[in-house]
This record gives C-alpha cells, structure tokens and sequence, in this order.
C-alpha cells in the first residue's frame, strides 16, 4: 500500500476517494487523517495538519470501538495541533483523560504549557513529574523538568532534574548545558564551571560554544578560578 511505501501523498489522495465513496466509514477517515499528517511531518504543505485534526476529530466523535486506532488518533491530534500552530491544549487534556499514563502525552502537554503566555510552570512540572515516574529511562524528560524549574527560578530542583538527566544520559548536552545556567544562577559557580567545560568539549555548535564559553569565563572569575577564567577566554578569542 502507499501507507507502507511511505508515498503519503498518494496515499492521502486514494483515502480522498475512499471517503467520498463511503463518508459514514469513521475508519476511512482515521486513514485519511493519519495520511495527511504523515504528509505534513514529512516536508508537506503544512495546511495538511488542519486537514488531519478534521478527520482525526470525525474519527474520535464517531466513538469508535478499536481501541488501537483510537489510542492512536489521540496520540497524533494533538501534535497535529501543534504543527498547525494551535492550542494543543484542549486535545491533549481529552487525550491524557483517555490515556491518563501515558507519559509521552504528559510531556507534550507539559511542554505546552511551558510555551503558554504567561508560562503555567506548575502545570508542566506536574506533567513531568508524572511521566518520569512512568518512565525513568527518558533523559528528555528529566531535562524538560529543568527547564520548568529553571522557569520558576527554583534552581536548587533545576540543578536536581537536570543531574537526573544526565545520570541516564552523560553526554546529553542540552542538560549540561541547563545545569550549568541553574548553577550559575544559584551562585554555585564551580560547579557551573566544570558543566560549562564540559558542554563546551560536546557542542559541535561556534556559536553555542562561544556563549558557553563566555559564561564560564563569568563563572570563573566569580569563584576566583582564574586558570579556568583564561582558558576559557583564550578559547573564545581562538573561535572569534
């Protein structure tokens, strides 16, 4: 089939003709729906986000009885929301009172609520929570939780999640890389140092390194560790 070519497109266009043909079949809509979205988060237009959350929400209101399919259709709409640059919100607090464990849904939700205007960083913090319980392999989530308290400016748990992180993943740079700014923050400049030298060794990134390096060199000379503060200044001339 196109779907398992990969050929999204044709795929979407056959559904088109699948659904005019038998608009009642909830399931040919669910394809369509899954069709276009693959459409979108493989380079397609991205108006084909909208057209996914029309199908997938026909699906779901139709009540279907696959529970798979439905999992599935409440695993996808709210990243087609997001795609599509709307509240994800709404679909992920339908999704999660669904599927109330799934800790994939818990950390889109609590990074949306991260991005909302102002931050609602309780809320994200109590979503990440939740899915390190439920997963406590995932760096990604660990550090998500850095973030959130680095947002509240409770940096003593910032510094504490991102740890977390980095206990699972050691090179997992951008949790360096939060630790060394809560550490910063916290005025536990040593400790910022040594994050900040080491997030240096792993970005590939000039211009991550040379702000990385500038604030260590801040750090440095804050805890008085002068032969850091130097080298960390002469690696940032060396890059300039």
């Amino acid at each position: 089939s196109y779907m398992k070519q990969k050929k999204y497109a044709e795929a979407a266009a056959a559904y088109d003709k699948y659904v005019a043909a038998k608009p009642a079949d909830s399931v040919g809509l669910y394809n369509r729906g899954v069709a276009y979205y693959n459409v979108a988060v493989t380079g397609g237009d991205k108006s084909n986000y909208d057209k996914a959350i029309a199908d997938l929400e026909k699906f779901l209101a139709s009540k279907p009885a696959d529970a798979k399919l439905t999992a599935t259709a409440n695993r996808l709409l709210p990243d087609a929301y997001a795609g599509s640059g709307k509240d994800a919100t709404a679909a992920l607090n339908n999704a999660i009172l669904k599927s109330p464990n799934d800790p994939d849904l818990l950390v889109n939700r609590g990074v949306a609520f991260t991005r909302m205007n102002p931050p609602q960083y309780d809320k994200a913090i109590a979503d990440f929570t939740k899915a390190a319980s439920l997963d406590g392999k995932d760096a990604t989530i660990q550090n998500n939780l850095a973030v959130a308290y680095s947002g509240k400016k409770d940096w003593a748990n910032a510094v504490k999640a991102a740890s977390a992180a980095l206990a699972i993943k050691p090179d997992y740079s951008d949790a360096l890389a939060n630790r060394a700014s809560a550490n910063f923050a916290a005025k536990n400049y040593a400790a910022a140092v040594a994050d900040y030298k080491q997030y240096v060794k792993l970005t590939t990134d000039n211009n991550e390194k040379k702000n990385a390096l500038a604030d260590m060199t801040s750090a440095a000379v804050l805890a008085k560790d002068y032969t850091n503060a130097i080298d960390a200044m002469n690696q940032y001339v060396a890059l300039a």
